[in-house]
């Protein structure tokens, strides 16, 4: 009886790196991720989505998830609530977000600082993840309590997108007592921690009238959660920000200023919501060269409703030389990433 022989690490090694098309990944991960080390495969997952590598990824977040590895549990769940590289399943994203959020901190933690770090910032998005679940019913019964405590444990951890969460459960009193003032607060400090949807929510607050015109003491706060995300150039540093301290800006105006505050990051949903502002005049003179400018920002980075608004620029010459060519071949683009009204669009067009 004649053995096979078996390939030798770097055979295996060259093998991933030949299925994977990455060349460029880390060598070192590679064989430490073949030697069964759980935190290189992890470590390696997250390269290879880096390089757009996403099956080859979510096989390693199953081997170390199914190890116990609570940050590839959480990257795991991800995968499977998003699509990324494998089926989209909400009903297994939940159970491996559930593994993660679940998982019990202790003091302390024999674990190097930085892997004890990382899970606890894992556990922390697990949870605000489990709470978005909850809040959609996605692979669970639909429950807004549940999905406000998923929110309240990730904000208590730090995470700015369950603060942002958490004020908008206060917003619309979904698994709370409705207190607009609250939700403003929580927006707020989502924000300073960086949260570019808090911003958003934020601007669309006062732009829909939801958010009453700050107070001066409040309006500081806004101030510096813009100077903080850097939009407020420094020629407008805080030593100017409140030389007259009657001013206080309109609802509007700080919609804009909010908005601009998350676009100037690259948000994609604030590109938007800026160029409906200077479409409308809203918060400042109507420019519609500036809507299209921001709606194409937004439509570079591949966001659906920004591509959709391209389209409509091209079709009604609004900021652009009208183009019926380029508008439907934008509402195109945007009905094939699920945009529901450039679906209809397209079928009107294309009869």
């Amino acid at each position: 009886m004649t053995f096979q022989r078996v390939g030798s690490l770097q055979d295996r090694v060259e093998s991933i790196k030949k299925v994977t098309n990455t060349a460029n990944v880390d060598l070192k991960l590679l064989r430490l991720a073949e030697q069964g080390d759980i935190n290189a495969k992890y470590a390696l997952g997250k390269e290879f989505i880096a390089n757009e590598k996403a099956a080859a990824a979510f096989d390693l977040f199953l081997k170390a998830a199914k190890q116990g590895h609570v940050p590839s549990q959480y990257e795991l769940g991800k995968c499977y609530i998003y699509g990324i590289g494998t089926v989209q399943n909400y009903e297994q994203g939940t159970v491996w977000l559930s593994r993660a959020a679940n998982w019990q901190d202790v003091v302390g933690y024999t674990l190097m600082n930085r892997i004890i770090d990382e899970t606890r910032q894992a556990v922390a998005s697990a949870r605000t993840e489990l709470g978005n679940c909850y809040y959609n019913g996605a692979g669970v019964v639909q429950s807004y309590q549940k999905a406000k405590t998923m929110y309240e444990m990730a904000a208590k951890q730090g995470d700015a997108q369950a603060v942002n969460n958490l004020g908008w459960c206060y917003q619309k009193g979904h698994g709370v007592e409705k207190d607009i003032n609250h939700a403003m607060d929580l927006y707020i400090e989502a924000a300073r921690r960086g949260c570019y949807d808090a911003l958003n929510n934020l601007g669309t607050g006062f732009r829909e009238g939801v958010f009453e015109k700050p107070n001066l003491q409040k309006e500081r706060e806004l101030y510096r959660v813009s100077v903080d995300q850097g939009y407020i150039e420094a020629k407008r540093g805080s030593e100017q920000l409140y030389q007259n301290n009657d001013r206080i800006k309109a609802s509007d105006e700080w919609a804009i200023e909010l908005y601009e505050a998350a676009a100037t990051r690259g948000y994609a949903p604030a590109q938007n919501n800026l160029g409906y502002c200077y479409r409308d005049g809203v918060g400042t003179m109507q420019n519609l060269s500036r809507a299209y400018s921001c709606y194409l920002q937004a439509a570079n980075q591949g966001d659906p409703e920004g591509i959709y608004n391209v389209g409509w620029c091209y079709r009604n010459g609004y900021g652009v030389e009208q183009n019926l060519g380029m508008a439907l071949q934008y509402f195109a683009k945007a009905a094939d990433k699920g945009h529901e009204e450039a679906k209809r669009i397209v079928r009107r067009l294309t009869k």
